[in-house]
């Protein structure tokens, strides 16, 4: 599951809400793709499917920036 990493923890700090524990999830489109008989998710040649999103009301806070302007956080 993709994962934020703070790269200035002096001078950035930002908070989940609620927690990152649920805050990713595959999507009913691609739960659907599952084959028991390949073990695994089965795409057609040219087939496109959105994989992942976050969930409603879970979200990422910065909630302190004291970097730079154009510093990577």
């Amino acid at each position: 599951m993709p994962v934020m990493y703070n790269l200035d923890e002096s001078n950035v700090s930002w908070s989940q809400t609620p927690s990152s524990e649920d805050f990713w999830t595959y999507t009913e489109e691609f739960e659907s793709l599952y084959s028991d008989e390949q073990l695994g998710y089965v795409l057609e040649p040219g087939m496109s499917v959105k994989w992942l999103e976050s969930n409603l009301s879970y979200a990422y806070s910065l909630d302190e920036n004291n970097a730079t302007q154009g510093e990577n956080i």
